[in-house]
């Protein structure tokens, strides 16, 4: 679990170009503890997993998961939730977001126009 963590971490880190010192500084974290989680030399506890979610911008709870601090959601709730479309959309641009808005809104006239469909032949 541990091992996932830290190729999550790292992937994370070389996404946006940061070095242990940069998670450092955003992370308000020890530049050592960084250093030491990411050669396994020491485990990411409460207050890391806390200042790293706060860094990165994830939900506490994503990280204390991926962390191997709270156990694994439920296979039904680990399909992709409100949350997680919120926690990319504030990564995007605000041009890619009004794209995934149309679509979001082009997949509900669709579902919408089905529904009316399906009770127009029950009919």
């Amino acid at each position: 679990m541990v091992d996932d963590f830290v190729t999550w971490l790292t992937t994370e880190m070389n996404t946006r170009g940061w070095s242990n010192s940069e998670l450092a500084r955003r992370s308000g974290m020890a530049h050592s503890t960084i250093s030491m989680i990411i050669s396994g030399q020491k485990k990411p506890g409460w207050d890391f997993c806390a200042g790293i979610a706060g860094a990165f911008g994830e939900a506490p709870d994503k990280v204390f998961r991926l962390a191997g601090l709270l156990p694994p959601l439920p296979a039904s709730e680990d399909a992709p939730t409100l949350r997680e479309i919120m926690e990319l959309a504030k990564r995007m641009t605000p041009e890619q977001r009004e794209q995934v808005a149309d679509y979001i809104r082009y997949l509900y006239q669709k579902g919408q126009e089905e529904k009316r469909t399906q009770r127009g032949s029950e009919e």
